[in-house]
């Protein structure tokens, strides 16, 4: 599978937001080559957590960063984040049961495809808000 690259179109101007989404890409691409490198099942779940488990951290920090500006889109992004880790969560069940089948690939490429877009159309809207909220104090 391609693995994503980190671009200006998904840059928020927040600097510990964009980390974030660098780290959260590279945890994504370890787990896309292990897909590729035909790792076992019970590797590619591990990697699978990781993406779960820093995405939930990642989701935790955007929403309170969304809090403190006042953003508000703050109620769609958890229900986006709550629906991503719901599907992720999904998936790994699946990887157990089926294995790599063109199914589980389509799932992985539609919930990254979910993922950038959700920073494309989302999460680069956080800085407005930030810049929105200072001009009014």
């Amino acid at each position: 599978m391609k693995a994503l690259a980190f671009d200006e179109n998904i840059l928020t101007n927040i600097e510990k937001i964009d980390e974030q989404h660098k780290h959260l890409i590279s945890v994504i691409n370890s787990f896309l080559k292990a897909i590729d490198d035909k790792l076992p099942i019970p590797e590619l779940e591990r990697a699978l957590d990781q993406i779960i488990f820093y995405s939930s951290f990642h989701f935790s920090h955007e929403e309170e960063l969304m809090g403190e500006y006042n953003c508000p889109l703050i109620n769609l992004a958890k229900q986006q984040h709550q629906s991503f880790i719901l599907n992720l969560n999904m998936l790994k069940y699946k990887l157990r049961a089926l294995g790599i089948t063109s199914e589980t690939i389509q799932e992985i490429e539609l919930l990254i495809e979910q993922m950038i877009n959700h920073i494309i159309t989302l999460d680069t809207k956080i800085q407005g808000c930030h810049c929105q909220n200072k001009s009014k104090k």
